[in-house]
Order: C-alpha cells, then sequence, then structure tokens
C-alpha cells in the first residue's frame, strides 16, 4: 500500500474494493465505519502488542481496550494476565477519549481507597476532589469507576462503585 511508505502516516484508512487510502484524524479511530470495505491501520511502536493494543499517538501510549464486561478484580487479573495494569484516570481527557470511542457510560479504572470516602490512584497521590462528580464519593464503596453523561453527573467524573458490579475497562 502507498500510504504505508509515507513517514507521517500514522493512522491511515485503506478501502480493499476501491483502493483508496487516505489519513485518517483519529479522533474517531475504531468506530465503526459504514463504508463497505474500508479497513483501518496504525502504525505503532514495538512496545505495543500487534492485534491487541492500539496506539494512542496523542497520549504516547499503548492501551488494550477489550471488548467484554468483568467485575473489578476479574478486570484487574485480565489486564495483569497480559503484562498490564488496569488504567487509572491520571489523564482525564484520556480516559473520556477512550469512553467515547467505545460509546461507553461507566468503566472501572484503577483506585486504592484507603479509608472512609479517600482514594488514591496507583502511585500514590489522593484522588482530586475535582474529579469526582457532584455529591462523591458517597457510600465508600470499595471501587471506583468513571461515569460519562448521567443526569447526575452531566460533565462526566468519577463515581464510588461497587466492585462486583461488570464494567468495561481498559489496560495500560
Amino acid at each position: 500500500m502507498q500510504c504505508q511508505l509515507r513517514q507521517s502516516c500514522q493512522l491511515f484508512r485503506f478501502n480493499i474494493l476501491t483502493t483508496e487510502c487516505d489519513l485518517y484524524d483519529g479522533i474517531a479511530f475504531r468506530k465503526i465505519s459504514n463504508v463497505t470495505g474500508n479497513r483501518f491501520f496504525q502504525k505503532m511502536p514495538s512496545s505495543c502488542v500487534t492485534g491487541q493494543d492500539e496506539w494512542f499517538p496523542e497520549y504516547q501510549t499503548c492501551i488494550w481496550i477489550p471488548t467484554y464486561v468483568y467485575s473489578y478484580e476479574e478486570a484487574k487479573n485480565k489486564c495483569e494476565a497480559v503484562g498490564k495494569d488496569l488504567m487509572g484516570t491520571e489523564n482525564f481527557s484520556l480516559i473520556r477519549h477512550l469512553i467515547n470511542i467505545i460509546n461507553a457510560k461507566d468503566i472501572y479504572v484503577y483506585s486504592r481507597r484507603i479509608g472512609a470516602n479517600k482514594y488514591q490512584w496507583s502511585n500514590g497521590t489522593m484522588i482530586p476532589p475535582a474529579q469526582w462528580c457532584p455529591y462523591q464519593p458517597k457510600e465508600s464503596k470499595d471501587c471506583v469507576g468513571v461515569v460519562i453523561d448521567r443526569s447526575w453527573c452531566p460533565d462526566g467524573g468519577l463515581d464510588d462503585i461497587h466492585c462486583n458490579n461488570i464494567y468495561r475497562f481498559f489496560c495500560v
């Protein structure tokens, strides 16, 4: 494919029926295409696992986006089984971007509850109050999720959730 030869071509689409090849903006990358024959490709660093990871050059990171739902502990174990960690929300704009890509309203994120209504990220830093949805955390549940587009949290944010609920998740 000619597009593969261009150095600047990181994200591109190729139509197997028309042989058209063009750059792809990446904003809606991996959303289902209604155009018959479209195939999406991306060049990835060697640290990404081909056939599993997605490369997000704007964030300089490889992310595995499983297509199934699990409880928190099962999601964490799935990530660890492939040598990755359950994603936290230290980069909230990245999480919002990924949630929009998979068209979800809730996902699990990695965190630790260290006391009543007190949580920290995997690196030990406290979760800032500004990232929580209004009136959250309120029940001191053991797990944390990101919610998007809910009537009680219209701008999206963090919510304390039950660990046995099943949600989507991302692995980094």
